[in-house]
């Protein structure tokens, strides 16, 4: 599975992944896809990576990978498009993919205050 494939699948904000590992930020996502154990893609990320960050900085973005995932307003489908863009440019997808235009994305579920626990 391709980052951009787990990212439609789940994606959140403000952390790396979620306690159920159903929802993962790009980091997250690129850690799960290229390290974990059976990974069909080991040491890929060598070069996704640096598309990745490419891709961000031509957005004109200048904070890096995680920051620009956690920025406000920023949707699953911005961040599925973008990875696939960065899949396409390191030979991981080819370029005339058509998924790549069609982003099948789960709806993303709004964050539940968390409430202080009393003892």
């Amino acid at each position: 599975m391709l980052p951009s494939e787990l990212l439609a699948k789940g994606w959140i904000q403000g952390t790396v992944v979620n306690r159920a590992r159903t929802k993962f930020c790009i980091v997250g996502a690129v850690d799960y896809c290229f390290y974990r154990a059976g990974s069909l893609f080991p040491n890929s990320d060598q070069d996704f990576y640096p598309a990745l960050v490419k891709e961000v900085e031509a957005t004109g973005w200048e904070f890096g990978v995680p920051a620009w995932n956690d920025k406000t307003g920023r949707t699953q489908e911005e961040v599925v498009a973008l990875v696939r863009r960065a899949e396409i440019a390191c030979g991981l997808r080819p370029a005339d993919d058509p998924e790549q235009w069609d982003i099948p994305v789960q709806p993303v579920e709004e964050p539940k205050p968390v409430l202080a626990e009393t003892v």
